[in-house]
């Protein structure tokens, strides 16, 4: 079966895109004359790149440090019932995830945290098995539309195929990821079984410690406030109300678990998110939004009117933390991705990485410390999800699950995990979106840049200093859906030149010769 990720349509995007320029507006081309176009000759180049929209300068100061980023902040979701054991073997999946960098994966998932039990790994997604046992495997068939294996209820008990809390961690230890652990809130509440949930949660984090295994973030439960997607809607403060007594219990027991909790959906009203912290505020470490960009509106022409930009919110959200007197509490966003619309339909893969790579620069320039796409897997059935909306992860959506590009923006983008980011800026911020980072010890810097131009761009990259070296260039441009590498670009006085791509994911990895100036 033929799927959007598996389309190339490379003249149709290309198209698109061209036709979106022409039609929206000549400034969108930024041709200052408005006629033909004209070929370069090699006597003109040097003038024809020196014009203002073909060319522009990115300015990194190595030395002015502006925070360590989290080993962990390039994560990805998995689910307990769609990461089955068999297609993890059999398609080689950590192998991908080695491969793309991932530094923490989020389990079992988002709406499924709300039925698990990790005790009991084999019961279907979307089920619970605190349900009445009369009513188990009895609900609508549409909601397990996600679920790959269905298992009959007297079978969950023998059903190995999906991953227990076991089976994940040791593929946390082995893949060096930092794993971030859900912990159920749902079931106690629907079922009047509060206190049986505390205990499950506190017998959960005590299994995980005696097992050897360090799990540093919990969040507890998924969007809470969802109320077509999830086991139990919390409303009201009720959330708050769980969370204060849950956190409680495992802050006497754990006191070092960082807890991540989710009150609010993407608009992150500022009345929700002071309400809770009102009422949970004191165990609170980290808030969770869950940014879809842009749902029912995704589309070429939005991205290049109005990219990924999430900076407002955020500040207004760490603004409520400080006047609710929690200036500490950070910011994670445990779900991204580019959501699906009429427009997303004719992305191409290398346009999906390009405006996943604009998201993920937004949230690394305003401080997110943790990021999870979602999802790794979702498998689902065109009998119950007749478009099979696709959200593009780092393998494709159906067998043999292949590395997608996206694959490639997260190897480019993983070099952050764990570096220091430093002051970086352009003087063409509307279309060129970057951020850097250093490694004193290793002598390296790299600039992770996009371009939403619609020109072919020589762009110098002035690094602030007298060394010199060599640099080396992997791009993502749409146009040609495949990656590009150009090696040995010559770093002289801390400068380095090179020519980026309309529409394009960048990497500029530079290495400083030893001993040398500044």
């Amino acid at each position: 079966m033929t799927t959007m990720r598996q389309w190339t349509l490379p003249a149709l995007v290309l198209a698109m895109a061209l036709t979106a320029g022409v039609t929206r507006g000549t400034s969108r081309w930024g041709r200052e004359t408005g006629g033909f176009f004209a070929p370069v000759t090699p006597e003109s180049q040097a003038e024809f790149y020196a014009s203002s929209n073909r060319s522009a300068t990115v300015r990194v100061d190595l030395d002015r440090t502006l925070r360590r980023i989290a080993p962990g902040f390039l994560g990805i979701n998995l689910s307990s019932f769609s990461d089955t054991t068999d297609v993890w073997r059999d398609y080689k999946i950590p192998d991908t995830l080695r491969y793309a960098g991932v530094g923490a994966m989020r389990f079992p998932g988002g709406a499924e945290t709300g039925y698990y039990h990790w005790r009991s790994p084999g019961v279907n997604g979307y089920e619970d098995i605190w349900e009445p046992e009369a009513q188990r495997g009895k609900g609508d068939p549409k909601w397990g539309r996600f679920q790959a294996v269905w298992v009959p209820p007297g079978k969950w008990a023998s059903n190995t195929l999906f991953m227990s809390i076991d089976e994940y961690l040791a593929q946390c230890r082995r893949l060096g990821a930092e794993p971030i652990v859900g912990i159920n809130l749902s079931s106690g509440a629907k079922y009047g079984r509060r206190e049986d949930g505390v205990k499950e949660a506190l017998d959960l984090m005590r299994h995980c410690r005696d097992a050897g295994y360090k799990v540093t973030y919990w969040y507890l439960d998924n969007e809470p406030w969802n109320e077509g997607n999830a086991n139990y809607t919390f409303r009201g403060n009720t959330y708050a109300e769980e969370v204060l007594v849950y956190g409680q219990a495992i802050k006497r027991a754990f006191p070092d678990a960082r807890l991540i909790c989710n009150p609010t959906q993407q608009d992150a009203g500022s009345d929700t998110i002071r309400a809770f912290l009102k009422t949970a505020g004191n165990v609170v470490d980290y808030l969770d939004v869950h940014w879809y960009w842009d749902w029912g509106k995704t589309s070429f022409d939005h991205w290049l009117d109005e990219p990924p930009s999430y900076g407002e919110t955020i500040n207004r959200i760490r603004s409520v933390c400080r006047e609710s007197g929690y200036p500490g509490i950070g910011l994670v966003v445990l779900e991204w991705n580019v959501a699906p619309s009429d427009g997303s339909v004719s992305f191409s893969p290398s346009l999906f990485a390009v405006i996943q790579g604009n998201l993920l620069l937004d949230f690394l320039n305003n401080d997110v410390e943790l990021t999870c796409l979602w999802p790794l897997l979702w498998r689902t059935s065109r009998e119950v999800w007749p478009e099979q909306d696709v959200f593009p992860s780092i393998v494709s959506s159906l067998p043999p699950y292949e590395r997608t590009l996206s694959a490639e923006l997260f190897r480019m983008f993983s070099v952050v995990r764990g570096r220091n980011l430093v002051a970086c800026e352009s003087n063409a911020s509307r279309n060129l979106v970057c951020a850097a980072v250093n490694d004193p010890t290793g002598n390296t810097a790299t600039v992770l840049l996009v371009s939403r131009s619609p020109l072919r761009r020589r762009i110098t990259f002035d690094f602030a200093t007298a060394r010199s070296g060599a640099a080396r260039l992997e791009a993502i441009p749409v146009k040609d859906h495949k990656l590009r590498t150009e090696d040995g670009l010559s770093v002289r006085d801390g400068k380095v030149a090179c020519y980026i791509e309309p529409y394009s994911f960048n990497s500029l990895t530079v290495r400083f010769e030893k001993g040398r100036g500044k």
